[in-house]
Order: structure tokens, then C-alpha cells, then sequence
């Protein structure tokens, strides 16, 4: 009577004992989020705040598959988390256990009614994913909410701009009190970090927490359980799992991008592929996460795949004078790769030429010049023997 439901939940009433051993690995995964006690920088603001970090565990190993570290807990946060721990076990799940917030419990997960008799789905039904969502406020329904205290414990307090759990906690940095001037003038706010240092750091105490014992496998490493289970993809299966993933689990910024010199630029950095050459000036979706920033996608404004654009790689601006093996290198790869966009847009320029001459003498003489290209051009066609191909200048790939 005195202490209220909760102690009679946690105290006198009995559990239910579940088995965790008799699942298999990748045939569950556990989805939670919480808001980091430390701070970051924002690529989008250049200031301080809190982050939201998503995590999806493995039931079966507690190996942590996939994780998202985004500004704020929204749908696509949860979807960027659940991509990569789906590309970490090399196939679906069967069943993902989702928190019951509203950033998991939105249509764009579960559907509706309405929508699927429309014929569309969410994004569970589309992936052939069963989403289960425990009972609200009852932690010991979902495993990795004893994971978040280790984390913090471990982790969170070693960050130099960490701030505590809560205001009442007495684990709170001494320069985040009241009157403490000397800390404050000593440590300052703390040092933040931004999205990808957070992240470089969570990857490496996740290695270290995935060597720890397994507590369904004695003698064996959360790791090893999970490699034993998980899905070894051959490049081509990789691909076509990622190309799948993408349209749906990737962040898709509401503002349309230029492409400017093959290149599309987000946070000061230049993404390039050589499919952007024929879209020069051409406004393009793109869609990347925060997660791996070496690469993103881009589509058309109608969300039709084009191709995959890297981040480009910077050079030594005395590369030619250094001694650096990699600045070289790269320098050298890149001049050939203009080399070789020039030589192919003199070719395709050629060919269209011959395309348009052709087809006006066809229309006045009543027959085509075949010999035209080669006999205007042949110096500069003689590195190229093929037929002249129909010219498409915006190609757009799909799937298939």
C-alpha cells in the first residue's frame, strides 16, 4: 500500500521466465533509443546538443548489429539503425521488437488498414519483417534496456563533455554545477564531439563489448556466436541487399541538390561518380546517413535511382613534389579518371554529330551517310573501333 504498483510489480507478484536459448541468432531484434549524456556537434547548426542514439540488438548473442546516431529520435533514425543491422547479419529478421514510442510505432513501419488495401504496405510488410511491441513501461520486456546502463557506465562518463544522467544525480561533472567558477574557467563546457568522432569512438567500445563472454554460449565471445549465425554475402548479393535497402532506410533531406563538376556537395564535402557528368546544373534527391558519410545516392527529383556517389578524396597541393606514396597515388588516379571523362565526352559528342548529319540526309538525300563519322572524324575516333551506340544523356539504372 505504502510504496505503490511498482513495488508490487517488481516485489511481491511473480515473472514470467522466458528462454532466451531456444531462438536463433538474426531471428530477433531488440529496438531502443535514448538520448546521449554527452555532446555533440551538429553538421547541420555547428552547435552543441544532445544526440539520440538508436540501437538494434541481437536477441540471441546481444551482439549490437546496427546502431544510429541522429540529432533527434524520429522515423528515420529508427530505419537508418535498422539498415545497418540487417546489412550486418546479411538477411532479415523475423521479428523486431520495437519500443513503444512514436518514432517505432509510425506508418511508415506498421502500415495501416487503409493503406494495405490500397496495395501498399509498411516497411516491415515490404521487408516480410513481423514488428512486436511489448507492453508500454515494462523495461524487462526488452533485453537491451540492461545493455543502456553498462553503456553508460562504461562509456558516457569517459566522454570529456559528459553531463550526467539528471539534474538530481551526483555523477554530474563539477562544471556543470552551481558556483563552481574555478572548473568552469578549467574545463570550460567540455570538449563536444562531432558525428563521426561519437561514432569512431561507439564503434571501438563496441568491440570491446562484443568480446565479452556470451551468456548463451559459455566460453565463447558475443562476437563469435554472432559471426557463427549471421550470413556471409558474396559483392554482387551485398549490392543488390544494400540497393534494396536504400530506397527505404536512408535519410531523404526535403531541399533538392545541384550537381555542379560531377560532383554534389553536403557538411563541405564533394560526393562524385561519373554518372553525374551528363546532369551538370541538374537538381537531384539525395539520400545518405549520418551513420557512413563516405557515400550517398542520388536520384532524380521523381526518387528514381541514378547511381552511388563517393566522397572525394583530397590531395597534397605539392602532390607531384611529395614523397607521399598515397597523395600520388591519388593525384594520379584522378588525372586519368578526367582523362578518361574528357576522351568519352569527345566520343559521345562525335557520335551525336554523326547521329543528327546522318538523320538530315536521310531526310534531304533520301539516304544515310554511313561513312560520315569516320570520314569527318577519323583522327579523332582511332582509339575507338566499335559501332556508334544511340546516345542517352540522362541513363536512369534501376534494379534490374
Amino acid at each position: 500500500m505504502r510504496e505503490g504498483e511498482a513495488a508490487l510489480k517488481n516485489k511481491i507478484l511473480p515473472c514470467i521466465t522466458r528462454d532466451s536459448g531456444q531462438l536463433e541468432v538474426g531471428e530477433a531484434f531488440v529496438a531502443d533509443g535514448k538520448v546521449t549524456t554527452f555532446d555533440i556537434i551538429s553538421p547541420y547548426t555547428s552547435k552543441r546538443q544532445k544526440a539520440t542514439l538508436i540501437m538494434h540488438m541481437d536477441w540471441y548473442s546481444g551482439y549490437i548489429a546496427g546502431f544510429e546516431l541522429m540529432l533527434t529520435e524520429n522515423t528515420q533514425a529508427v530505419a537508418s539503425s535498422l539498415r545497418s543491422a540487417i546489412l550486418t547479419l546479411g538477411r532479415t529478421c523475423k521479428v523486431a521488437v520495437q519500443d513503444n514510442g512514436k518514432s517505432f510505432r509510425n506508418k511508415f513501419f506498421k502500415g495501416s488498414p487503409r493503406f494495405e488495401e490500397c496495395g501498399f504496405y509498411g516497411l516491415f510488410g515490404r521487408l516480410g519483417i513481423i514488428p512486436y511491441y511489448p507492453e508500454a513501461y515494462n523495461a524487462r520486456a526488452k533485453v537491451i534496456e540492461r545493455f543502456w546502463q553498462w553503456f553508460v557506465e562504461s562509456f558516457e562518463k569517459l566522454m570529456p563533455s559528459f553531463t550526467g544522467t539528471s539534474p538530481a544525480e551526483k555523477d554530474r561533472p563539477a562544471y556543470t554545477r552551481r558556483n563552481e567558477k574555478f572548473h568552469k574557467a578549467l574545463k570550460g563546457e567540455g570538449e563536444a564531439l562531432t558525428i563521426e568522432e561519437a561514432k569512431d569512438l561507439i564503434v571501438l567500445w563496441l568491440d570491446f563489448y562484443h568480446s565479452q563472454q556470451c551468456p548463451r554460449e559459455r566460453g565463447k565471445s558475443i562476437k563469435e556466436v554472432f559471426d557463427a549465425g549471421r550470413t556471409v554475402l558474396t559483392q554482387e548479393d551485398q549490392f543488390k541487399l544494400e540497393f534494396k535497402l536504400n530506397d527505404l532506410m536512408m535519410n531523404i533531406p526535403e531541399k533538392l541538390y545541384q550537381v555542379r563538376n560531377a560532383c554534389v556537395t553536403l557538411f563541405n564535402y564533394e560526393y562524385y561518380s561519373p554518372e553525374l557528368v551528363p546532369l551538370a546544373g541538374r537538381m537531384v534527391q539525395i539520400r545518405y546517413s549520418l551513420f557512413d558519410l563516405s557515400y550517398m545516392n542520388i536520384h532524380d527529383k521523381d526518387g528514381r535511382y541514378i547511381c552511388r556517389a563517393e566522397r572525394k578524396q583530397t590531395i597534397h597541393p605539392l602532390a607531384r613534389l611529395m614523397e607521399s606514396p598515397k597523395d600520388s597515388e591519388e593525384l594520379r588516379r584522378q588525372t586519368a579518371e578526367m582523362r578518361r571523362l574528357r576522351k568519352d565526352a569527345k566520343k559521345k559528342t562525335l557520335q551525336l554529330m554523326a547521329t543528327h548529319e546522318n538523320a538530315a540526309a536521310v531526310h534531304y538525300l533520301g539516304e544515310p551517310k554511313t561513312n560520315l563519322l569516320n570520314d569527318r572524324c577519323a583522327p579523332e575516333l582511332e582509339a575507338h573501333t566499335e559501332e556508334p551506340e544511340p546516345i542517352n544523356p540522362y541513363t536512369i539504372y534501376t534494379e534490374d
